[in-house]
């Protein structure tokens, strides 16, 4: 084995604590007084190697609770095609300390474009933990730069049969043809899929992976993957998925298959496929295949596991940045959460861990991690590799999986607006009242769910794949001292579906009870509820949606 090249135990800017911006489909689920930790494991400030960046997060969590996080060493700046090794940073105490070593070098052949990067990483039955990496001597992009195999490309691995404290040497994977099987003789080159490989039940180590080919006089790049069933000594290569500019990827097992996750460079959204022959051949997978979106621009790596919920429901957890912003900024890396058992609830945001705009410069990948309960995540920040422990996140999955109600407050929003203050969650458009309505016997009812939304205000929630059967809200003039609302205030409230008005009330002031409203959504795919001043200005017009929710059953 390799001795470690380079150690160094510091305490990281942590315990430094940090709010990961909450999506409230799971906030009263959440213990408010336990908030994420993070800890930057990769600083570009301060550093055992003076590097100036880090990129490409891999993460392990390992059966003795030990955590092994893995970074490109981009010695000289964000640039892909520059000098560059691969770290690893261990820790032991959860995160709060971390140990330093090199686990893979490049060739040292070219002291410009020498490179070893985008780590893949996976955990075997027998404890062995193994790294690959794409290992380039020259400039040029590893898909694009050459017409046939590149001379200077090898995929080359490490492993580790100690949790992480020292590693092999590296073993070449690609110039060796018996170590990798079924490689496509007009291969241009291939890589990982970037972060985090699997081992099935019947002990098969899957790795993601990206394949360039030469077709058709061009050069097009697919998602695939390779498995080994001797714990890495040889390797087979999957056949390529049905659609070109897909590339880096991840893939879980369900019920002995495997469904992958990956980048779309040919689209705005993330693509996925199932295999049921260990990747011999791949078809769509509809339930999450166009369902996450990554914005206009470059398209993303993005991390995919499968966790289980205490009812037993296997639920996945994709991490990708939306990219709003466009372009490569690759902003709000956002981890989203699919029930595989079941489907109806459609793809859900769970929390978004990186609310920032990311460098443009190189951002948006990261890696999530998850053994004995413990979910974390490791993701690039402004050229650091950031950590957050996001455990409380799996126990509000746990919480929230068997839930028949689903209140407007807890859910995602294609679209609010109001022509007055802000439309609020759970209280009053002000941020300080609470929801309180008149009942038919003038009493005040107050509500602890529910939309304050000032007129002339609008929401707009997403139906589709939700499996909601019906919605409920109480709705009204919120019940509070000031002068205008007793003396100027009238509403009406309008509910559409799909663009088609099917409930609504008559002109509401102060002294109106509230009014109920329930109507059937199955399989409808929009809601668009309407609150408007009734045609004489908006003074006063404080409208509540008391309870309002969306029954499953």
């Amino acid at each position: 084995m390799k001795r470690i090249v380079k150690n160094l135990k510091i305490l990281c800017m942590a315990g430094v604590l940090s709010v990961c911006s909450i999506n409230s489909v799971f906030a009263s689920d959440l213990n408010a007084n336990n908030q994420p930790q993070q800890t930057t494991v990769f600083d570009r400030t301060n550093n055992v190697w003076n590097a100036k960046y880090f990129r490409i997060p891999s993460m392990q969590t390992l059966s003795d609770g030990s955590m092994l996080a893995f970074s490109d060493i981009r010695y000289n700046g964000a640039a892909d095609h520059a000098f560059i090794d691969i770290g690893a940073a261990r820790s032991t105490d959860g995160g709060q300390t971390w140990d330093y070593q090199t686990v893979m070098e490049n060739d040292r052949i070219n002291q410009t474009f020498s490179r070893v990067m985008d780590s893949t990483t996976v955990v075997t039955d027998t404890g062995r933990i193994i790294l690959i990496a794409g290992a380039w001597n020259k400039d040029g992009n590893w898909a694009s730069s050459t017409t046939s195999l590149r001379s200077d490309w090898s995929v080359q691995m490490a492993y580790s049969d100690n949790n992480g404290q020292t590693w092999s040497d590296k073993v070449d994977l690609t110039t060796n043809t018996a170590r990798i099987k079924n490689q496509p003789s007009n291969t241009i080159g291939w890589l990982g899929g970037v972060g985090s490989g699997i081992t099935m039940a019947d002990g098969t180590i899957v790795m993601p992976a990206q394949i360039a080919l030469r077709e058709n006089n061009s050069n097009n790049y697919y998602a695939t993957i390779i498995y080994s069933k001797d714990n890495g000594e040889t390797w087979t290569m999957g056949n390529k998925v049905p659609d070109a500019r897909t590339s880096e990827n991840m893939v879980i097992e369900l019920d002995g298959a495997l469904i992958m996750s990956a980048r779309n460079d040919g689209s705005n959204s993330r693509a996925s496929y199932i295999s049921y022959d260990l990747g011999s051949t791949w078809q769509t997978y509809e339930p999450l295949h166009g369902k996450i979106p990554t914005g206009n621009g470059s398209g993303c790596q993005g991390s995919f596991i499968k966790v289980t919920a205490t009812d037993g429901h296997q639920i996945g957890l994709i991490s990708a940045p939306k990219n709003t912003v466009g372009g490569y900024v690759r902003d709000n890396i956002t981890v989203y959460m699919i029930d595989f058992d079941d489907l109806s609830k459609g793809v859900k945001e769970l929390c978004v861990p990186y609310p920032e705009n990311g460098n443009a410069s190189g951002g948006g990948y990261s890696s999530l991690s998850f053994n004995d309960g413990k979910l974390s995540i490791l993701y690039e920040a402004d050229g650091n590799i950031v950590y957050k422990d996001l455990t409380d996140y799996y126990l509000a999955i746990n919480n929230s999986s068997n839930k028949d109600v689903e209140y407007l407050s807890d859910i995602s929003w294609e679209k609010a607006t109001t022509s007055y203050g802000t439309v609020r969650r759970d209280v009053a458009h002000d941020g300080v009242n609470k929801l309180i309505l008149r009942n038919n016997d003038d009493n005040k009812i107050t509500y602890d769910k529910g939309v304050g939304i000032h007129a002339n205000g609008e929401i707009v929630v997403d139906l589709k794949d939700k499996g909601y059967k019906k919605f409920e809200t109480y709705v009204g003039i919120l019940q509070n001292d000031t002068s205008s609302a007793k003396n100027s205030s009238s509403v009406k409230y309008e509910f559409y579906l799909d663009d088609k008005l099917v409930a609504s009330t008559g002109v509401m002031n102060f002294n109106t009870p509230k009014e109920d409203i329930s109507f059937n959504i199955t399989n409808e795919s929009k809601l668009k509820i309407v609150v408007n001043d009734s045609g004489n200005g908006n003074s006063g017009d404080w409208g509540v949606l008391g309870d309002a929710k969306f029954i499953n059953n």
